[in-house]
């Protein structure tokens, strides 16, 4: 865990982490990160087998907790579109800056960690039904809490207030060969006399690609570790709109951790960090 500990210190200010099954990991990752905090909890699935944790991150020394992050579980589920609930709720957490790196202004950041379900059949194929609930998932967080959420733009003192979705989608943006299934990239909400665009970013593959070996004489298993998958499923959402009247720009990319902590030895990152690579997004403040 030490070098999962290395890339989060080398390369963000906030994290937000999925399927964290067990706090103790945490003390590991951050035995020597002493300038690090983190908080940890159980996603309460409706299943037992889809249950995890999720995890946030900060750098002591340039955020601190507006307030004690929870699961938000105050949504509507529209029936009439098939909406029966999110398997697991997403972790609400509210970072607010110590200081910026150039003196920026104080502002407060508001994530919304998310694992949406992924559910695929034994044969690997999708039907219909999985690909509509994990979508169905999409526009609850989308609809039902960014929407609401990112209503706020200003605390009472003034400082602004930036709201995103982060995580893992399990489904992709229709960009870079990238396959099926796919994620809206924009997503207009009518909010009274006001139409919303919420925007999702970050189109690079991110997850890691392992196939069993087509050996049906071979006694025991082998798994081929061959690089990325098609698949881009972690992403970042925000109103789009709202960012950019206030002239706020952001800039994703993916961390090439396979790379820079393993020498492109993908099994290795596979067993000893985790079959996805990170994502980043960083946001420059007027």
């Amino acid at each position: 865990y030490t070098d999962i500990g290395m890339i989060i210190r080398n390369h963000f200010d906030v994290v937000a982490m999925q399927e964290v099954m067990n706090p103790l990991v945490l003390e590991q990752i951050f035995q020597y990160n002493t300038d690090w905090d983190y908080r940890w909890i159980r996603s309460r699935s409706k299943s037992d087998d889809s249950d995890e944790g999720y995890a946030f991150a900060w750098n002591k020394k340039r955020f601190r907790l507006v307030a004690e992050p929870r699961l938000w579980v105050q949504y509507r589920q529209d029936r009439v579109l098939g909406q029966s609930g999110l398997l697991r709720h997403p972790f609400y957490g509210r970072f607010t800056t110590l200081g910026t790196q150039y003196g920026g202004p104080a502002c407060e950041i508001r994530l919304i960690n998310t694992h949406i379900r992924y559910k695929p059949s034994i044969n690997k194929q999708l039907p219909a039904s999985d690909i509509e609930l994990r979508k169905r998932e999409f526009s609850i967080l989308v609809e039902q809490i960014l929407n609401r959420i990112a209503d706020q733009v200003a605390d009472s003192n003034g400082a602004q207030i930036y709201t995103l979705l982060a995580g893992d989608y399990n489904l992709s943006l229709n960009r870079n060969g990238n396959v099926a299934p796919f994620v809206d990239e924009f997503v207009f909400v009518q909010d009274a006399a006001k139409q919303k665009r919420f925007i999702t970013v970050q189109d690079k593959p991110t997850t890691l690609s392992c196939r069993l070996e087509s050996n049906p004489s071979a006694e025991s298993k082998h798994f081929i570790f061959d690089g990325y998958s098609k698949h881009n499923y972690d992403h970042f959402t925000y109103d789009e709109l709202n960012f950019k009247n206030r002239g706020i720009r952001v800039k994703t990319d993916v961390i090439d951790s396979v790379r820079l902590y393993r020498a492109n030895d993908f099994e290795r990152h596979w067993r000893e960090i985790s079959d996805h690579i990170p994502i980043v997004l960083e946001l420059s403040l007027k």
